[in-house]
């Protein structure tokens, strides 16, 4: 017999199937009335906090409206499951959420819907992360990011991919990944800067500068964590003015900051700022309405804090407190279990104290089970397997295409040769009749325009021959990786393997610099952004370290802090990496490699420096050309292409920076790059 509750979620999703139907046709654009607009932010500011309550006024708002169209139900569906995910019923709220995409799923050619339709994913994505469905949170995710694939710099984009970032940080979190967590948290707030006067954007900004407090605090960092707490209740007081609406949402906002701040002043042992802060975030979030779930936590805060600065009395009232609350989530339930336990065993009760450790042990033991898969979840690996299989998937519907352009290719270099031919013989027809110079002259020129114009067709369609090798060569280096790590294969095949993916690596970074080079590097505004240059720093150098390792090499990092620039992030990546991989090639095994960072007035200056085996004198004024003759081997034998130095060049100074070198043959060589700072808060 089925249950009540399969029989709602049915009941809902052909509701929405059959509403959607109807208006199919007929939806120009997303239309919001604005009753329901305004009957939302009443009620949010209201303090419906009953799910029942809250359920029966949408219906309610709803039911009075005309012409309900694709976007109201949308919004309506959005709503309802934020709702249910806030109350911690997750079974309705993955329900409302699935309602929600499915009424717009049909309108995803309209730019506004599929920023709708993203939203919708990402909302069902943090669903699935509560309820430990790492998988499918990783899919729902990737769906929403493939729609993001237009290069955007719109607020409502950046907005989204934000949302993105932070739920694959929550992971890290959870995973006890600090750090990790911190630098994606950092990403997140860089994206968002100058996004922030929306309800979203300064929703979003607030919220992320307080993750990253917890993600220092997870790391035992009170300091760095009361920083960013700081930040955040700055940054809403100097934006509340403009979102006079929200004044409960920015008041509970305030009070979970409190209580999360009060935390790192009591991991200081700066007990009476903790009391304080916890008493404002129980007093803000107690109010009906407000986050009580955080105040939950305030609560037990508040109570470790008193038996920790023996105070069992104050401690017992605030337990009382607690137990009068019965919709405790997982975590608050273990922490008050054991703090319950904890003040037994203070006051002497052992009896007590032992049961309700048990009670303590059982609760924990049933959340290990639940998040049994949360540490072998890898948001960043499931996306790069989803893409493997996408690229997979289209593999060998692009076989077909890259056959018409070599047979295109192959007709094209006929016809130059044609041409050529043409050429030569008009040539020696011209020296062999004087008298008709004047007519041979003009199919000498016409032929060598012709001849212009095809090798600039020709160049363009080389161009897009070397996109297209560039897949597949990824595709075979990516299956010789995945074929190596098969278990029993013989080390004979392994080496093969190797050699494949070696040669697969060479042969793109020739692709790409061939490619880098027939590339304008100027780039549009819209393509600039603020990215922090120490978090890129960190990046680059864990993933160069790697390749460092094979020459017992030893990578070095120095930065004065956060530091931000205005530039193209991929093509800052890509000069930074240059210069690490060159250092690398030319530094013998067992030396060690510096990248470092510094403020030079209102530039930053970014260095790397190498004890290899330096350049001659007589190779410095070329080193930057365009087919240099500069190209030497590295110290392990490594091939040179005389590209990278070239493109690097382009590249930096388009963004109007500088890029020069100080080296002496056999004593080493340092690279310096330089930019104009770029100031946030």
């Amino acid at each position: 017999m089925l249950n009540s509750g399969f029989n709602f979620r049915f009941i809902t999703l052909l509701f929405a199937l059959l509403f959607a139907a109807c208006h199919e046709k007929v939806e120009p654009q997303i239309t919001y009335h604005k009753k329901a607009l305004d009957a939302i932010n009443k009620m949010t500011n209201a303090g419906l906090n009953h799910s029942e309550a809250r359920a029966h006024y949408i219906d309610s708002v709803y039911a009075d409206m005309e012409q309900v169209g694709a976007g109201d139900l949308w919004k309506r569906y959005n709503l309802l499951a934020m709702c249910s995910k806030h109350d911690l019923d997750f079974y309705y709220a993955l329900t409302y959420a699935d309602s929600a995409i499915w009424v717009i799923r049909n309108y995803t050619h309209d730019p506004q819907y599929k920023l709708l339709y993203a939203q919708a994913n990402i909302i069902k994505g943090g669903i699935l992360l509560r309820i430990n469905r790492y998988s499918e949170a990783s899919r729902t995710f990737y769906l929403a990011r493939s729609l993001m694939t237009e290069s955007s710099n719109t607020c409502e984009h950046r907005h989204i991919l934000s949302l993105i970032n932070s739920n694959i940080a929550s992971v890290s979190y959870k995973q006890q990944h600090y750090k990790d967590a911190v630098q994606l948290y950092k990403q997140t707030v860089t994206s968002l800067v100058g996004c922030d006067n929306s309800t979203e954007g300064f929703a979003s900004m607030q919220n992320n500068l307080d993750n990253i407090g917890l993600s220092f605090m997870g790391n035992n960092e009170p300091d760095s964590a009361i920083k960013y707490y700081n930040k955040a209740l700055a940054f809403i007081d100097h934006n509340r003015a403009l979102h006079p609406d929200k004044k409960r949402f920015i008041e509970s906002a305030i009070g979970v900051i409190y209580g999360n701040r009060a935390k790192a002043f009591e991991y200081k042992k700066q007990y009476s700022a903790a009391e304080g802060d916890y008493k404002q975030s129980i007093k803000i979030n107690t109010q009906d309405g407000y986050e009580n779930a955080d105040a939950n936590y305030a609560n037990i805060g508040l109570a470790g804090l008193y038996l920790k600065i023996a105070r069992p009395d104050s401690a017992n009232l605030m337990l009382r407190v607690i137990e009068a609350n019965t919709r405790l989530d997982t975590v608050a339930l273990l922490r008050y279990l054991k703090l319950k336990a904890d003040y037994f065993k203070a006051t002497g009760n052992f009896k007590s104290a032992t049961g309700t450790l048990e009670k303590y042990l059982n609760v924990k033991k049933q959340d290990e089970i639940n998040s049994n898969n949360l540490y072998q979840a890898d948001p960043n690996k499931d996306f790069e397997l989803l893409d493997q299989r996408y690229k997979f998937a289209t593999l060998e519907k692009d076989n077909q295409l890259k056959t018409t352009y070599l047979i295109n290719a192959i007709v094209f270099c006929i016809m130059c040769s044609i041409i050529i031919v043409f050429f030569i013989k008009t040539r020696s027809r011209a020296w062999a009749k004087m008298d008709n110079v004047d007519t041979y002259n003009k199919q000498l020129k016409l032929a060598v325009s012709a001849l212009e114009q095809r090798n600039k067709d020709f160049g363009q369609l080389l161009n897009v021959l070397g996109h297209d090798l560039k897949n597949p060569m990824t595709a075979i280096g990516n299956m010789a990786e995945i074929l190596q790590l098969e278990e029993d294969r013989p080390e004979e095949e392994i080496e093969l393997l190797d050699l494949i993916r070696i040669a697969s690596r060479d042969m793109i970074i020739i692709t790409n610099d061939l490619l880098e080079i027939n590339t304008n590097p100027d780039l549009s505004e819209a393509d600039h952004e603020i990215i922090e240059v120490e978090e890129l720093l960190f990046n680059s150098v864990a993933l160069m370290k790697h390749r460092a390792m094979e020459k017992d090499q030893q990578i070095y990092l120095g930065t004065p802090g956060e530091t931000y620039v205005k530039i193209n992030r991929e093509k800052l990546w890509r000069v930074i990496n240059n210069l690490i991989v060159n250092a690398i090639k030319f530094s013998r095994s067992h030396s060690s490699i510096y990248v470092n960072m510094q403020h030079k007035d209102n530039m930053v200056e970014i260095s790397v420096k190498d004890n290899g085996i330096g350049i001659p004198e007589h190779l410095k004024t070329s080193l930057f050309d365009l087919f240099t003759d500069a190209k030497r081997r590295g110290t392990a034998g490594e091939k040179s292409y005389g590209l990278g130095l070239h493109t690097s060049k382009r590249i930096v100074e388009s963004f109007n920076g500088k890029i020069w070198f100080e080296s002496a043959e056999h004593e080493g060589s340092t690279f310096y790059l330089s930019f104009p700072i770029q100031k946030i808060f």
